[in-house]
């Protein structure tokens, strides 16, 4: 019975221990890869959340015509500005929308998993405040996080 027990808790620990590691080596590749230098008129710098502390980018051909959403959630490896120049030309018919997680790049709070969600919301909720985003057409993809 007691082996079991031993067993069972160093099986948490371990688990624990694992599972911080990985997050902090996974978060660092995020917060040390650097923007692109190319500038596209298309891309344009936006700032939202409860206290306009998250950052991003939105991309689109023409912000007069009312078009399709797509949000963007890149990995440990796509920051917003990188993914918008990247991905954007593929989504041509719609307005594509990035995200730099709290605590990377210009937005502001530390990264966890909290965090990650509560951009995630708050780019909705400011795609969707848009006059030039179908409201009945939001879109999500992305990979990792």
């Amino acid at each position: 019975m007691i082996i079991l027990l031993l067993a069972v808790i160093l099986f948490v620990v371990v688990g624990v221990a694992f599972n911080y590691i990985f997050r902090t080596i996974s978060y660092s590749f995020y917060k040390n890869t650097k923007p692109v230098d190319e500038i596209d008129d298309s891309v344009k710098e936006i700032w939202f959340g409860d206290e306009g502390e998250v950052s991003g980018y939105v991309r689109s051909t023409d912000y007069s015509v009312m078009k399709p959403a797509i949000l963007f959630f890149g990995g440990s490896t796509d920051i917003a500005y990188n993914a918008a120049l990247t991905y954007g030309p593929l989504f041509e018919d719609y307005v594509l929308f990035t995200v730099d997680y709290p605590g990377t790049h210009k937005s502001r709070g530390k990264m966890n998993l909290t965090s990650i969600q509560y951009a995630a919301v708050s780019l909705y909720e400011y795609a969707r405040k848009q006059e030039y985003v179908d409201q009945d057409h939001i879109q999500v993809i992305g990979y990792s996080y």
